[in-house]
């Protein structure tokens, strides 16, 4: 933060209320458009104009907003940055997205959060419904966490098959040997990894591990008790879980 770089040479108009970034691009929503940018340049692309939005979701290069169309809000998606929008249904006004899994939700509502492992194609139902009314929704290691009105934290344990996206991610990580005693290899970790977590069964973290120098690096379980445990990696707009089991 010692020193920064302008990149905005006026087209984006009056601000940017929203500001989220991809492998490729940032993308920036002002009062009425959604523009995007390439990294490091100076000039914006608007890629939705004359649209109030409320919300800006990203999963890869699929973009999903909030927009006043016509007499209502609706969701918008886009698959190719941008370029191509569709419209969409969505169980609920609050959207977040945990690796390629989209999650929706009612904010003031008790209604079961929902979950859609096609790009918003399809949803099911997560669990029983909310104790308390909805407030806020994130995604934390094999969790889903709902923030509610008047009853605190509840989190729902996410099942394998939500949460280990690497099969269709694009991403081909390996980690061996699994069961192990406590030495796990990392293998074909992406440049842009930035970070490794370990969480328990009750999505507690247990270790962490800065950036690795390297594709291929091992990490040391081996003061943790027995039990299956989860890994996180985290790369700069995206993440991988996998199951690990320490004998």
């Amino acid at each position: 933060g010692k020193s920064w770089i302008m990149l905005n040479n006026g087209s984006l108009a009056k601000g940017a209320s929203l500001l989220e970034p991809n492998d490729s691009f940032l993308f920036a929503h002002t009062d009425s458009s959604l523009f995007r940018s390439g990294y490091k340049e100076t000039s914006w692309t608007p890629i939705l104009t004359h649209l109030k939005i409320a919300t800006l979701t990203l999963t890869g290069s699929t973009i999903f907003v909030t927009a006043l169309i016509k007499n209502g809000w609706g969701f918008l998606r886009s698959k190719d940055n941008g370029r191509v929008w569709d419209t969409i249904n969505v169980p609920g006004s609050m959207l977040i997205a945990g690796g390629t899994d989209l999650f929706a939700g009612v904010p003031g509502n008790s209604s079961p959060i929902s979950i859609s492992h096609d790009s918003g194609q399809t949803w099911s139902s997560i669990g029983a419904p909310i104790p308390h009314r909805l407030e806020a929704l994130i995604v934390s290691g094999p969790n889903i966490v709902d923030g509610t009105e008047s009853g605190g934290l509840w989190y729902h344990q996410l099942n394998v098959s939500s949460i280990v996206i690497a099969e269709t991610s694009g991403l081909y990580i390996t980690l061996s040997p699994n069961p192990s005693t406590g030495i796990f290899t990392i293998r074909n970790a992406p440049e842009n990894l930035t970070s490794l977590t370990i969480f328990n069964v009750l999505g507690e973290k247990v270790m962490g591990l800065s950036k690795p120098n390297a594709a291929d690096f091992e990490i040391d379980l081996s003061a943790l008790p027995a039990g299956m445990y989860y890994a996180r990696l985290t790369m700069v707009n995206s993440f991988d879980i996998r199951k690990i089991i320490k004998e």
